[in-house]
């Protein structure tokens, strides 16, 4: 090969050279900056529990956009969002009782965000309803776990707990029953890392939960699952964090008589559901409705003439008075 055809051949091969190399840095370019631009909304993590193999679960947000709280007072510990868990039966429509309880955490708690953990979208002419008067409800996938910590997760319930106790260690705020009702503004309980109510007089309740994210409380309280025992129903819902606050007295605010008091228990049951029996409810920050204990579904219209106590707390939140209707 000649003099001149060497030159040629070196010439192409270092222009290809070059070319290749301009490919490869304009790809590895746009490969960054749709790293950097784009927020991953498929998948978040809570911080320290999101180790395969351990029994830590990842929240899955399929639907969503990333979650930001505005709070606006300095003293504010706990973001103005409110949570809350949908695992039920796909064939389980959304009721009325529901219904007023994400009422409740609209207009009354004045939530910046709802957000429904759930496996299965609700449905139903109540939740069509929600959707249209409850502007910021945000759906969050995550498929009900089946084990903490190696140990199995057989109920719903106690599958509910254990998410619940995630979703608010990640982003803070409110845990809520889906048959709890708001009755006044939460924002005296938001200056206090966490605030439980009592369950009774040897247990507290997690049907309402207030906490900041990361709250210490909250993680001692996960890792205790460790131990969980599925037959076992209240040991770590309810008698376990009794038992913390003894030990933790500085962690935690505890509401003994405003949160979840009337309870399960018949004799204090009956003061939310019996005619003619009307509570103070006023006095109280929210009321659980014990509805699993209640065997009858409402609506708009029946409401207007039910007396008591459920009757009373319905029209205020729907009607905006307490007062019966004609």
């Amino acid at each position: 090969m000649g003099t001149t055809s060497l030159k040629k051949f070196f010439c192409i091969v270092t222009l290809l050279s070059v070319f290749l190399v301009v490919i490869h840095g304009f790809v590895t370019f746009s490969y960054m900056k749709a790293a950097i631009q784009t927020p991953n909304v498929t998948r978040s993590h809570i911080n320290g529990f999101d180790r395969p193999g351990d029994g830590r679960h990842i929240m899955e947000n399929k639907t969503t956009k990333l979650i930001k709280s505005n709070v606006t007072s300095n003293q504010s510990r706990v973001p103005n969002i409110v949570h809350y868990i949908w695992y039920y039966d796909s064939k389980m429509e959304f009721r009325f009782h529901n219904l007023m309880s994400l009422l409740s955490s609209y207009r009354i708690v004045k939530a910046e965000k709802i957000l429904i953990w759930h496996d299965a979208v609700p449905h139903g002419k109540f939740w069509d309803e929600a959707r249209a008067k409850v502007p910021v409800i945000q759906l969050m996938y995550r498929r009900a776990p089946t084990s903490i910590y190696g140990n199995q997760i057989t109920a719903p319930e106690h599958r509910s707990d254990v998410v619940r106790l995630e979703a608010i260690i990640q982003y803070g705020g409110v845990y809520f029953d889906f048959d709890v009702i708001a009755l006044k503004s939460l924002d005296p309980l938001r200056m206090y890392e966490v605030t439980l109510g009592s369950e009774s007089n040897v247990a507290l309740a997690n049907g309402v939960i207030l906490a900041e994210p990361q709250a210490k409380f909250l993680k001692i309280w996960h890792s205790q699952y460790k131990t969980f025992n599925h037959a076992e129903w209240g040991a770590h819902s309810v008698l376990l964090p009794y038992k913390l606050w003894r030990q933790h007295p500085e962690m935690i605010h505890v509401e003994w008589d405003t949160l979840t008091r009337p309870n399960w228990p018949i004799e204090e049951r009956s003061w939310i559901h019996d005619e003619g029996k009307i509570l103070n409810w006023r006095t109280k920050y929210t009321l659980h409705l014990c509805y699993r204990f209640y065997k009858k579904d409402h609506t708009a219209e029946d409401i207007k003439r039910l007396n008591s106590t459920m009757g009373q707390v319905f029209r205020y939140v729907y009607y905006g008075s307490p007062d019966m209707l004609t």
